[in-house]
């Protein structure tokens, strides 16, 4: 494995500044991704089990949880998980790589990656996305967002906690493809400087694992 610095120091130094600014689990200034997050469960339903990767405090976790979701979250920035765990005492949380994560193979119906794979290194963001590929179950969806390069390439951008990476988002999904994963749906917004919450382009893209529906067929008329 390439040498490899996880940005989990820069987040477990402002942990309780970034658990404060994110408290609430409804995400009310984040009216798009919470409704593709719902759009994924919908999509996997009824009462999935849903990993939250790169959990941070846990408020997207508690948020599936709240929709009926067997949902858990890793992160590597301990300091975070121990907020979450405080936070959310019911829920599971571990300490985690999501480039080697501690499940077994087909063990989730859906993963929430909500801006968690920008401190990845590019050349690392496909052992990601296999660990992803490899605990999803056959009919399973993946939904990956992050701040993303408009219609230019893959490159760095400045970020309070840790050096991070702004997609590009066709390059990402070529990823997703490589990993296994088939494309359902996705979102790419442009920026919106004056929103406090939308300052840069952003991607919300939902692939699945090729296999028979994980929801029930609706019926004939």
């Amino acid at each position: 494995m390439a040498s490899f610095q996880h940005p989990s120091v820069g987040y477990d130094d402002r942990a309780q500044r970034y658990a404060d600014r994110f408290q609430d689990e409804a995400l009310p200034m984040f009216p798009l991704d919470r409704n593709m997050i719902r759009m994924l469960v919908d999509l996997v339903g009824p009462h999935p089990r849903v990993l939250d990767a790169g959990c941070g405090a846990g408020q997207v976790t508690k948020m599936l949880r709240n929709w009926g979701c067997d949902a858990c979250g890793i992160d590597a920035a301990e300091k975070l998980i121990e907020l979450a765990r405080g936070a959310y005492p019911g829920l599971e949380f571990t300490v985690g790589d999501l480039r080697a994560l501690p499940y077994r193979d087909e063990d989730f119906d859906a993963v929430v990656a909500r801006y968690s794979v920008i401190h990845t290194e590019p050349v690392e963001v496909p052992s990601v996305l296999a660990e992803f590929t490899r605990v999803l179950r056959p009919g399973g969806c993946l939904l990956v967002e992050f701040q993303a390069a408009g219609g230019g390439p893959t490159q760095p951008f400045d970020h309070a906690a840790a050096p991070a990476w702004a997609w590009n988002a066709d390059e990402f999904a070529a990823l997703l493809n490589h990993a296994g994963l088939v494309e359902r749906a996705r979102l790419v917004c442009p920026a919106q400087p004056d929103l406090r919450y939308a300052p840069t382009p952003e991607a919300h893209l939902l692939f699945r694992k090729p296999g028979p529906s994980l929801s029930p067929e609706p019926q004939a008329a």
